[in-house]
């Protein structure tokens, strides 16, 4: 069990030092005592990290459904414990700075659906939900009729990339939050469009956009025109690569758009890239 793991624990549950001896021997079901005083059952390694982010959850593992309270509504997610990233979502609150309240948002690298849903139930006016592989697609559907949001969310199975055409995607990858679209030999034929493409269609403006697509992001801003990103009011990237060449290209075309930008590290290798219009 890593360090960080450790301390989360630690800093999560009073009876820290149990939960980490019960989850390194795999003893399970066991009782956990949260720091407010709150006892939850915990039945898996997913159930009980998702807890040390603050996201107390249920698992239906009949039926593959994760549930928890959180501003009082009652999510329900199918593929989560597999997929998605509730912890980041709703735990951390990593959209909470973003101003998106009434506002169109596009969101490309959808996954499952937590982000998406998140954004329509906490006041987005229209969300673009972009997922290119398909058991991530599949259960993006299933979740947005699960937490009720059908009318605020259109669902897109494409990947968006340099330029229009076509790819070829694995249908057998369940995470797609670790695995960047690119052409997988007898897969499945997924069409791929531009950011530029998405924004004529949709009619996109006045709107925030998310990219978390594990890679795909250098992709999408190589030939892009920095004059597409008028747009958008805000901008939120996970970058996947500190690598100074591609990173920086991103960079320089949304500074060049006019918005004020800020970089916060996640890991060694990742981080956000998350930008303000400057009135």
């Amino acid at each position: 069990m890593k360090m960080e793991s450790i301390f989360r624990y630690r800093n999560a549950f009073i009876n820290w030092l149990n939960v980490v001896i019960r989850v390194k021997k795999s003893q399970y079901p066991f009782t956990a005592k949260l720091r407010n005083g709150e006892l939850i059952t915990i039945k898996n390694s997913f159930q009980c990290w998702l807890a040390s982010y603050g996201v107390p959850v249920e698992y239906d593992e009949k039926n593959d459904i994760t549930s928890f309270t959180f501003k009082n509504y009652n999510y329900r997610f199918i593929g989560a414990r597999n997929n998605g990233d509730l912890a980041d979502v709703f735990g951390s609150q990593e959209f909470e700075q973003l101003d998106f309240k009434d506002k169109i948002v596009l969101d490309i690298g959808a996954n499952i659906g937590d982000s998406s849903i998140y954004f329509a139930h906490m006041g987005a006016k229209r969300v673009i939900a972009v997922e290119p592989f398909p058991k991530s697609f599949d259960s993006l559907k299933k979740n947005i009729i699960l937490n009720e949001v059908s009318d605020k969310i259109i669902c897109l199975n494409i990947a968006i990339s340099d330029k229009n055409g076509t790819i070829y995607l694995d249908e057998s990858i369940e995470d797609s939050t670790t695995t960047m679209a690119k052409d997988h030999e007898n897969g499945l034929e997924i069409q791929t469009r531009t950011l530029n493409t998405l924004i004529r269609d949709y009619e996109i403006k006045d709107a925030v956009l998310k990219i978390d697509c594990e890679g795909c992001e250098y992709d999408i801003f190589k030939k892009l025109d920095y004059n597409d990103l008028y747009v958008f009011d805000s901008i939120w990237i996970e970058y996947h690569r500190e690598l100074n060449l591609t990173r920086e290209i991103i960079i320089e075309k949304v500074k060049k758009a006019g918005f004020q930008i800020n970089i916060l590290k996640k890991e060694k290798l990742t981080g956000y890239i998350i930008a303000s219009k400057v009135n």
